[in-house]
């Protein structure tokens, strides 16, 4: 049985996005981040989660990983939009921004839910490969990055083991109030950072125990195949970017 000290590792389930194409799927990724930069339309941010929520509940993805992943952070969250109305910022663009924080979690959770770490390290080389215009050696750059994707789930679920571990010494984290919540969180960051950094390197030694070299061009023996999913999956995408442009204006200024 998975429980939340899975969260941010790969679920081994059969579903339509566990089968999607690795490359796709980051192709994807590059284009949600290009609207998210520039979209600050509630409306298009809607349609956004809207359709996130519909992946998630598809993924075969217990629906409690994903909502214990966005709900950890909830005061940082409620810390941020203060802030940003204290500083005079308008309460839709203070809603817009927790979107777009909350749609980046979980879009990443997604990602390393249903990627396995090889094939997700597959699919960003592939894609680098695409602007390689000096015949680089990407797989040490597509392993960096696969990390930094997956180091925030597995801080949470880290500090989640951490939590339960110090309740044996007296500390209920879950019983107390804001305050003495802040004050714990902050004593066990470092450790649960060192933690969250040697479960990474566990990563790495996995890739190489399974004899895949950062120094050679890898190659993958799964097939790979773009199914009709994976065109819905970016059709969907390249939806949000046409859109995005059409509320910017470019396609007017492009045609009159």
């Amino acid at each position: 049985m998975y429980s939340r000290t899975t969260l941010g590792n790969f679920y081994p389930v059969s579903s339509i996005i566990h089968k999607l194409n690795p490359i796709n799927k980051v192709f994807c990724l590059v284009l949600y981040l290009i609207f998210l930069i520039f979209n600050y339309s509630l409306k298009l941010h809607f349609i956004e989660v809207a359709f996130f929520v519909f992946i998630m509940m598809i993924s075969n993805v217990p629906f409690r990983f994903y909502f214990n992943i966005i709900f950890k952070p909830r005061y940082i969250l409620l810390f941020i939009i203060f802030v940003l109305l204290l500083s005079g910022v308008s309460l839709e663009m203070s809603v817009i921004i927790l979107i777009k924080i909350i749609t980046t979690i979980i879009i990443l959770c997604i990602l390393t839910f249903t990627t396995s770490p090889s094939e997700l390290m597959y699919g960003i080389e592939k894609f680098l490969n695409l602007f390689n215009i000096f015949n680089l050696r990407l797989s040490k750059l597509s392993n960096k990055i696969v990390n930094l994707i997956r180091f925030y789930p597995l801080f949470i679920s880290t500090e989640y083991q951490v939590l339960k571990a110090i309740e044996t010494r007296g500390v209920n984290y879950y019983k107390t109030n804001i305050l003495n919540k802040f004050l714990i969180r902050r004593k066990i960051f470092k450790s649960v950072f060192v933690i969250t950094k040697r479960k990474i390197n566990d990563i790495k030694n996995e890739a190489m125990f399974r004899m895949f070299s950062l120094k050679k061009f890898r190659t993958n023996f799964r097939v790979n195949k773009f199914s009709f999913y994976d065109l819905v999956y970016l059709i969907f995408h390249l939806f949000l970017i046409f859109t995005l442009l059409y509320e910017k204006g470019v396609f007017y200024a492009l045609f009159n």
